[in-house]
């Protein structure tokens, strides 16, 4: 995980790659929320009422999506990692994948979740600091995945891939 190909998986390396990682997925979250509560001060003069029923309409297509009502595509990076990418030791990979990841652009996005925060961002216009705790929180977020395997082993994520759906449609 995180390590060039050849490199010894040594408990520092692992522990370098995940640290880096997980600081990376903060980092992004953190410029995704701020990029959305600067655009979201671009669509504050919108009145309230419009940007309101707007915000109403994407949560409610985003749940028709989840539970499979509705196909509808969303943006998203699909693509795989590039290999090379390893290849900058645990330190610099962990970082560049998870500031990737943290803001959402680098891979797939499987939950409508962040799709609604995102909405509620721009639409609703927070408070500024709002909107970066609500990248915080994206980062976080996939913070799940690395914590979990490292606490837990590999079997924890069928347990949260068979209720991931439930979790998503509740999250809305």
């Amino acid at each position: 995980m995180l390590l060039p190909p050849g490199w010894r998986s040594s408990t520092k390396n692992v522990r370098v790659g995940v640290s880096s990682f997980c600081a990376g997925l903060l980092l992004g979250g953190v410029t995704t929320g701020a990029a959305l509560g600067v655009v979201s001060v671009l669509i504050a003069p919108v009145p309230h009422a419009v940007r309101r029923g707007l915000f109403a309409a994407a949560v409610l297509l985003l749940a028709a999506r989840t539970v499979d009502l509705l196909d509808l595509p969303l943006p998203q990076n699909r693509r795989q990692v590039p290999r090379d990418i390893f290849g900058k030791g645990p330190l610099r990979a962990g970082l560049q994948f998870g500031f990737e990841m943290g803001t959402g652009a680098r891979t797939y996005v499987t939950s409508v979740a962040p799709y609604a925060v995102a909405a509620g961002v721009l639409l609703l216009a927070p408070p500024f600091n709002h909107a970066v705790l609500a990248g915080v929180g994206f980062g976080l977020g996939r913070w799940a995945v690395p914590i979990g395997w490292a606490a837990h082993g590999e079997g924890w994520i069928d347990r949260f891939v068979n209720g991931g759906r439930t979790v998503s449609l509740l999250s809305i």
